[in-house]
């Protein structure tokens, strides 16, 4: 009896585990399914921003920043060696290109000049006395020329009165032919000094071109000379406001030194700082507004740096419209530049941290007063807007902003 009481106690033993193990899996199933998901986290509705999806027109834009630049910028520089004497104009001046800037001091500038001067000047005088005594000497030879002609003509006159007379039987036949002899020889003679005559003419007029080449020469020497002279008195060359001069009474400079900056506040252009990863989505002729003082003024991208510096890449903009008069080179701005745009679509306000073509896990309402998470797919992105894919709909509202506490939250309830 006592054997048969504990077998049975024994099978009702092992069924009070059987059960027990299966309620205890049942628990942990339960756990798994219903007893780990999270509990509804709860938020003000102040604190979310909730955006609804919308059909329409996406305009694709990307933001950066930058300033104004002088499309004229011009470099003053330093035209001779030589001490700066006075200081004429400081930073900020309006400046025109015969404003002078600053007065240098040399010496050595000032003498050349006077030298050069001077040689220019004794080369005109000797010029000026050759030119008189070749004109004496071909004065001089015209006039034994002048002088030769009239023996050959009487020479020529009397030969042939000498024929004359011995054709008709009267003159000595030797007396003609000494006469048209010396006819003959005098007039070979004026045709020897007319070449001599021409010869001379032409040595002296190349004698004159060369003087006066080396008068030109030293002329234009004398002439640069008197010009770095001048230069001494820099002037600014361009009008514009002076926006640097680095240069103190005193100071010596050197030929070429840069030591001032002039540019044109009228003919201005924007700089833009553009972040590499939008940038690949900029084209030339992209439209552009630029933010000053509250107004916005239109452009378009002319130029786009083909290298990137800081993780930017550097974009220019002309101004399509007049600069207002209180805007000046440096001054900072905002830049918004459309790059594309999707005639229809669904789009919705962009949520924080979600770039193009990405897929996020956000809280889409379900309810007036409760939102789940859920996966929506997004597409291309503008700087306020971006496309939606899937997982959202046309009138879905999405929490687009919630405060960091609800980052591991897969429900929230609104109050």
């Amino acid at each position: 009896m006592d054997i048969a009481r504990s077998i049975a106690k024994r099978r009702v033993t092992t069924s009070g585990m059987l059960a027990a193990g299966t309620v205890g899996i049942i628990v942990v199933l339960a756990l798994v399914l219903f007893g780990f998901r999270k509990p509804a986290a709860s938020a003000e509705r102040s604190e979310l921003t909730i955006a609804t999806v919308e059909e329409g027109p996406l305009v694709q834009q990307v933001r950066g920043h930058g300033s104004f630049i002088s499309r004229q910028v011009r470099v003053v520089m330093a035209p001779v060696a030589g001490r700066v004497a006075s200081v004429l104009q400081q930073v900020g001046a309006t400046v025109t290109p015969a404003t002078p800037l600053f007065e240098l001091s040399s010496p050595e500038v000032e003498q050349a000049e006077a030298d050069a001067k001077l040689s220019f000047e004794s080369a005109v005088s000797t010029l000026s006395g050759h030119k008189a005594d070749l004109v004496a000497s071909s004065l001089e030879r015209q006039s034994v020329y002048g002088a030769l002609k009239v023996d050959q003509e009487d020479a020529r006159i009397r030969a042939d009165i000498a024929a004359k007379l011995a054709k008709e039987g009267v003159g000595s036949d030797m007396e003609r032919q000494l006469l048209e002899r010396r006819a003959v020889n005098l007039r070979e003679r004026l045709e020897m000094e007319q070449k001599r005559l021409d010869a001379a003419d032409r040595a002296s007029e190349q004698q004159i071109h060369a003087e006066e080449a080396h008068v030109a020469q030293l002329r234009g020497f004398w002439l640069l000379r008197q010009t770095q002279r001048e230069a001494l008195r820099v002037r600014a060359g361009q009008d514009g406001v002076l926006q640097e001069l680095s240069v103190e009474p005193g100071q010596s400079v050197i030929p070429g030194a840069a030591v001032g900056r002039i540019v044109n506040t009228r003919q201005l252009k924007v700089r833009v700082a553009v972040a590499e990863t939008d940038a690949r989505e900029v084209s030339l002729g992209n439209v552009a507004s630029i933010e000053v003082d509250g107004r916005s003024l239109a452009g378009r991208v002319v130029r786009i740096d083909p290298s990137v510096s800081n993780g930017n890449v550097s974009l220019d903009v002309d101004l399509l419209e007049a600069v207002p008069d209180n805007v000046r080179p440096d001054l900072t701005v905002e830049a918004t530049i459309d790059t594309g745009r999707v005639n229809r679509t669904l789009k919705v306000a962009r949520p924080a941290n979600v770039g193009d073509n990405a897929t996020a896990s956000v809280f889409v309402l379900d309810g007036p007063s409760s939102a789940r998470r859920t996966t929506v797919k997004f597409g291309r992105a503008s700087i306020s807007e971006i496309e939606v894919l899937s997982g959202a709909g046309k009138g879905s509202r999405l929490v687009v902003s919630l405060p960091d506490r609800l980052d591991g939250a897969n429900r929230i309830e609104i109050k």
